[in-house]
């Protein structure tokens, strides 16, 4: 394993890659998303705004140890990066969520909806953490 300094422009940069693809992927599955997690669309609206600061911190957080992956394995290419963020999608995301969800009874469509977002915005953000690399490099 290999370690390397956080390219911070890409981590950004896949950070907001990851915060984008949220609002496109549930603008386009949001009723089947609304359904899926039991709200109406007026209960999604009236959520406290922060949520998105959260979702914001949580893009960076992702990016960045996406970022620290691709480094410690020495995967600095775009496949690479691919690569790095599908494992850590198979290998820690989904199980994750899926569990949560499991013991709190939500059905599996809504742990698919959210799962696959999340798998989008880590490749996403794997291509860039993985093509992009500091000038020094």
């Amino acid at each position: 394993m290999t370690t390397g300094t956080t390219h911070w422009p890409a981590v950004g940069v896949a950070a907001l890659l990851i915060f984008i693809s949220g609002a496109v992927y549930y603008g386009i599955v949001g009723d089947a998303w609304l359904a899926a997690a039991g709200l109406t669309m007026e209960q999604a609206q009236s959520a406290n705004p922060a949520i998105y600061a959260m979702a914001a911190l949580g893009a960076v957080c992702h990016a960045w140890f996406i970022a620290q992956l691709i480094n410690a394995f020495d995967k600095r290419s775009p496949g690479g990066g691919v690569l790095t963020a599908c494992f850590t999608w198979g290998f820690i995301a989904f199980p994750v969520t899926a569990v949560h969800n499991a013991f709190g009874l939500k059905p599996y469509a809504l742990t698919a909806i959210d799962t696959g977002h999340t798998l989008l915005a880590f490749i996403l953000a794997g291509l860039v953490l993985g093509a992009w690399r500091p000038k020094s490099e």
